[in-house]
C-alpha cells in the first residue's frame, strides 16, 4: 500500500481530504476494506490525539523535541544536539503530569 501511496501522491497531495484515494488504492490491491476503514479511523483518532498533546506542551513549530522537560525547537546541528544530551545524561527526569506515549 505504502509504494501504490506514495506513486500517487502528486494525484492526492493537494487534495483537503484524500482518504477517497486511499479507499480506491486499497481496493486495488484487494486489501480487506473494511478493516482498511478501521485502521483510517484509529488512525485519524491518534493523529488528534498526538496534535492535542502538543498543543498542551506548546508546541508550535516543528521540529520540537523535549529533553528532561526542557523545550527545544527548530533545526539543532548534531553537534549542539549532541552537547545538549550530554549535558543532561544523569540529571534526573522531572516530574510529569503526562502519561507516556
Amino acid at each position: 500500500m505504502i509504494h501504490v501511496i506514495y506513486a500517487n501522491q502528486e494525484a492526492w497531495a493537494n487534495k483537503p481530504n484524500p482518504r477517497e484515494d486511499f479507499r480506491k488504492y486499497a481496493q486495488e490491491l484487494n486489501l480487506d476494506i473494511n478493516r482498511f476503514n478501521k485502521d483510517m479511523e484509529d488512525l485519524k483518532e491518534n493523529i488528534n490525539n498526538d496534535f492535542a498533546l502538543g498543543e498542551r506542551v506548546g508546541v508550535n513549530s516543528t521540529p520540537t523535541f523535549f529533553i528532561n522537560g526542557q523545550k527545544y525547537s527548530g533545526v539543532i546541528q548534531q553537534g549542539q544536539f549532541q552537547q545538549i544530551i550530554d549535558s543532561q545524561i544523569g540529571k534526573s527526569t522531572p516530574e510529569s503530569t503526562q502519561s507516556p506515549q
